[in-house]
């Protein structure tokens, strides 16, 4: 059964921009557009990856918050989401709106910078979510996500070029992303050098104390090698997981 929802489970307004640290200001001093964006983040997230190569491919300006993989304090404030990617991004009246889902960011993002004079508290309008229960449980879709909005503008590509990008977009949210957890924490072994590594990009001896650190590899691992067996299952995936990937 599904239900069609307020946009405000995907964009939530909030107030003032929460109190934690800004860990690195990514600045284009080609950056003409005004738009003040945070990125709340795991460095080596899938979905936050793609969101930031989306921000650089823009030249966009942006600031970055390093968020905690176990007790994730730096998205507390956060009251429709505990998932990383999120993007807090300053509307015309000086608040700030939140945007969950890395494909809804990139799609608001993008129709912002079709026409920069619109508010993102009108685009978020155009993408209302539904949730439905299946076997995994409660689902939420978020209708055009894979979308930008365009209003009175004319694009200058035609309309197989967006069609070809949806298409790309989706598959890559719906097929190729599922695929990489089995891979990356095939084993125990495995996953506890992935997570050091995750440890070395995204510099969290740098931005955590070391108990935290710690707690976040060893914590971290468990968690995505139990995880990673339980998509490997959901996907039907074969033991040879590594088949798959080359297959996509």
């Amino acid at each position: 059964k599904k239900k069609t929802l307020p946009h405000e489970l995907q964009a939530n307004i909030v107030d003032v921009m929460p109190n934690v640290p800004v860990m690195r200001k990514i600045i284009n001093p080609n950056d003409k557009t005004g738009l003040e964006i945070t990125l709340f983040q795991f460095q080596t997230c899938p979905f936050c990856c793609k969101v930031r190569s989306f921000l650089d491919f823009s030249g966009l300006s942006y600031n970055v918050v390093e968020v905690d993989a176990v007790l994730r304090q730096s998205i507390k404030w956060s009251k429709n989401s505990k998932k990383v990617p999120i993007v807090l991004v300053k509307s015309k009246d000086g608040k700030y709106v939140q945007l969950n889902d890395s494909s809804l960011i990139i799609s608001t993002l993008a129709s912002m910078l079709v026409d920069i004079k619109s508010d993102v508290q009108d685009l978020v309008k155009f993408y209302p979510v539904s949730t439905f229960t299946d076997v995994y449980g409660t689902v939420h879709d978020i209708a055009n996500k894979y979308f930008i909005m365009f209003q009175d503008k004319k694009p200058k590509e035609d309309k197989e070029f967006f069609t070809e990008e949806r298409k790309w977009r989706n598959w890559a949210d719906s097929h190729l992303v599922h695929l990489i957890s089995p891979n990356v924490y095939r084993n125990y072994a495995e996953a506890r050098e992935t997570f050091e590594w995750f440890s070395e990009c995204g510099q969290w001896s740098q931005y955590f104390p070391e108990w935290e650190r710690n707690l976040m590899v060893h914590a971290g691992t468990a968690a995505m090698y139990l995880i990673s067996k339980r998509l490997k299952k959901k996907h039907q995936l074969d033991d040879d997981v590594r088949s798959h990937l080359y297959e996509a």
